[in-house]
This record gives C-alpha cells, structure tokens and sequence, in this order.
C-alpha cells in the first residue's frame, strides 16, 4: 500500500501510532523511512469555511476533526467548540461535527441558526432532520467537504507529503 485514509474514530490513534506532530490524522503515506501522517481535512474544512462565508463559527463538537477546523480557520474565522457535556442553545452560524450514530445532546436547541451538516448520505438526512426539530437551518456540505479532503488525499498518495 502507498497509503491509507483513516476515519473516526480512529484519527488520534492513527497520529499517536506514528508519533505524528498533529494531534490527528486522516492520511497516512508509505516514505522510505516510514509512515508519515496528513490532515486532509484542513481542505475539507477550508471548502466549508468558503462556503458558510462567515467570521464567527459555533463547531458543535471537539474530536477527530476539530484540529483541521482549527488549522484551516487560521485567523480568518473565530471558532468556538461546543462539548457535547455543556451543549447549549447556539444562534448564528455553527458546523455540527458529531457521529449520527451518537446522537444530539438532549440539552441542544437552534434559535436562528444555520447549521453545517458535514456528514453524508443516510447519515446527514438524520442530522438535518434533528436539526430542523429543534429550529435550526441544515446546509449539506458533507459531500462538499469530502470532494475536497478526497482531492488532497489522492494528492498526497501520488505525489508523497
């Protein structure tokens, strides 16, 4: 194999295994001197960031992609995590970051609020449907987000990090 794509869970554990500087990856490339990790989701988050167009983000959740959120908002976009424990009403603008398979905190609720889904298929339906049952705007960018995190990550395995 020239490389491997690594989904959640498994992202932090990924970066531990090869000692990454990055708190998480989701690329990993063969080298001759080993395994060398990537975080291709920055560019998935970038495309989002275009897309929402906004300098203040709500990101409902804190895990395997909250770093390439973090990385790609550099000083351009203001972020603030929302941990599932202390899950509140939030307004504005937010990016909704957490499983389907976990479900939505039960304290959650919208109050003019446009929320990114960036899950896909089956997955994104649930989120949006919970989204508009407690006010808030679902905006499928899940496929917008993989496109371009698929694009880096073929990059990546073609040409070496």
């Amino acid at each position: 194999y020239i490389g491997f794509a690594v989904t959640a869970p498994f992202k932090k554990v990924a970066a531990q295994a090869i000692s990454s500087p990055r708190e998480a990856v989701n690329t990993l490339v063969r080298t001759a001197h080993g395994w060398m990790g990537s975080n291709s989701d920055v560019e998935g988050a970038k495309a989002v960031f275009q897309a929402l167009r906004a300098r203040e983000i709500t990101v409902l959740g804190d895990g395997g992609v909250a770093d390439a959120l973090r990385e790609a908002a550099g000083r351009d976009v203001a972020l603030r995590f929302v941990r599932r424990d202390n899950a509140e009403t939030v307004t504005g603008t937010a990016i909704y970051t957490w499983p389907a398979s976990i479900g939505m905190p039960p304290t959650l609720r919208f109050v003019d609020a446009r929320i990114a889904v960036i899950a896909y298929g089956s997955a994104a339906r649930q989120i949006a449907q919970q989204i508009k049952n407690r006010g808030g705007v679902p905006i499928f960018l899940g496929p917008k987000w993989f496109v371009a995190q698929a694009r880096r990550q073929r990059q990546l395995w073609e040409q070496g990090i």
